[in-house]
């Protein structure tokens, strides 16, 4: 006996649903539960294909309400979301790369945020969030990246107040350097022998140097754009050698023509740091 084939039987199927339907539909009618069951290895993947088939290419109603100002209202203010996010993440890489400079001094500080300056602009200091409970006290030294910025001179439960090495009448000594080129093309650092130093605040994100004669001055060659590094008894010994400064004008001192006026920058706004790293742990 030959082995019926798919389109025998398909055949068969579509011819007896034919007749069911249009001859003799009252008769077929109390056997339609029976008869579904009998197409149903035709009608499932039919009914299946046919759902996926309008789920994918009808058109559907947009329920969005919104305007077309409500739209580029939303844009502008994602855009705005957008660009404060990447100013904030550009901060905490600059924070993080400031930290990294620390060195081996790092593990023997905290990092502390600063949460302002002196209100009236008359000293050259800042308010920080960190108190004697996170382990502040007076004369610990206060960093940022690989400078000295200054001293904490207040520390209390509610917070604590750093003054500047900019700051008015603060006083720290120091040596000369600059950074010349090698045979190799690299750069290294040379100290200038002088006479050490005395670097004071002067305000305005400044120091002055005048304990130097000028003749001495233009002898060893000091010049603008030439670093001052820590050199200082009274700080601790991992911090010698740090930045203080760059040289940014060399005149007479107008009350002592044979002597140098030297005025020395931060590498940063000191009144502008938004955080500071405290040395506050034991060495």
């Amino acid at each position: 006996m030959k082995q019926l084939k798919f389109q025998h039987v398909f055949t068969a199927l579509m011819l007896v649903s034919f007749v069911t339907a249009f001859l003799f539909p009252r008769q077929t009618t109390p056997r339609r539960p029976q008869l579904a069951g009998l197409f149903a290895p035709v009608s499932r993947p039919a009914s299946s294909f046919g759902a996926w088939f309008r789920e994918r290419f009808d058109r559907k109603e947009s329920t969005d309400e919104r305007t077309e100002e409500d739209v580029k209202a939303e844009n502008e203010a994602l855009r705005a979301e957008l660009v404060y996010q990447v100013r904030q993440l550009d901060l905490l890489k600059k924070i993080n790369t400031d930290r990294a400079l620390l060195g081996s001094v790092r593990e023997y500080c905290t990092p502390v945020r600063v949460v302002g300056g002196d209100p009236l602009a008359a000293r050259q200091t800042l308010s920080l969030s960190g108190s004697s409970s996170d382990g502040l006290a007076t004369e610990q030294p206060v960093l940022y990246g690989f400078s000295v910025a200054g001293r904490i001179t207040n520390a209390g439960a509610a917070g604590a107040q750093a003054r500047l090495i900019t700051d008015k009448g603060f006083a720290l000594s120091g040596a000369f350097c600059r950074y010349e080129a090698t045979p190799n093309g690299g750069q290294v650092l040379n100290r200038i022998n002088t006479t050490p130093p005395v670097l004071v605040g002067a305000g305005r994100n400044r120091l002055t140097i005048t304990n130097l004669y000028m003749k001495e001055v233009e002898d060893r060659q000091v010049k603008i754009g030439d670093w001052v590094l820590l050199e200082d008894v009274k700080w601790p010994e991992p911090l010698q050698g740090r930045l203080i400064g760059k040289i940014v004008a060399i005149n007479p001192l107008p009350s002592a023509a044979l002597h140098a006026e030297i005025h020395v920058e931060p590498e940063a706004a000191l009144s502008r740091l938004r955080e500071v790293m405290v040395m506050n742990k034991e060495l």
